[in-house]
């Protein structure tokens, strides 16, 4: 409405600027909806996580599990299981790890400290992420690892039992 001058009311004023602003929270929650920021590689780790973690809990049950991370040739990105222990970080460039990573790749963990980390880490360019991880609650090894922290790459079949409060991973 306009007054007796011409110009517009302050109530209606407040009213389109709420209009304005209104379409915009619209137009960026429809932007966010139907343009989501989606990342292959960290879908595909996540999946590897949760089947990590049903094989882990019939493990549990003392039944047995196994895990195999599916070797797709391509060299884009690859993905890992790691067993971190207590370590923060991994730096692929030790002795036992050389197999595995190309040198001067690092997996960071930014989670709270804990002892028994499990995590599935994809490796682009050089460089390694490590988004999913937990704690499964007992140590893990991998026989014939020479360290405390382990990895193992795609295409390796693995066995998981749980024996003598420890989780044990062996090549099949």
């Amino acid at each position: 409405m306009m007054n007796k001058r011409g110009g517009l009311l302050d109530e209606e004023s407040v009213k389109v600027i709420l209009a304005v602003a209104v379409f915009i929270l619209m137009a960026l929650l429809i932007l966010k909806l139907f343009a989501p920021n989606y990342d292959e590689a960290d879908e595909i780790a996540k999946s590897y996580f949760e089947r990590l973690g049903n094989e882990i809990e019939l493990a549990d049950e003392k039944r047995s599990a196994g895990f195999f991370i599916l070797n797709d040739n391509k060299k884009e990105t690859n993905f890992y299981l790691v067993y971190l222990g207590g370590a923060m970080k991994y730096d692929a460039t030790s002795s036992s790890a050389e197999a595995f990573f190309e040198r001067k790749s690092s997996f960071f963990y930014f989670g709270k400290a804990k002892k028994n980390v499990l995590c599935i880490c994809s490796v682009k360019d050089g460089v390694g992420i490590c988004k999913h991880c937990d704690d499964f609650g007992l140590p893990a090894v991998l026989t014939g690892a020479k360290d405390d922290v382990w990895s193992v790459g795609e295409g390796s079949n693995l066995n998981l039992e749980e024996e003598g409060g420890k989780y044990v991973f062996s090549t099949k």
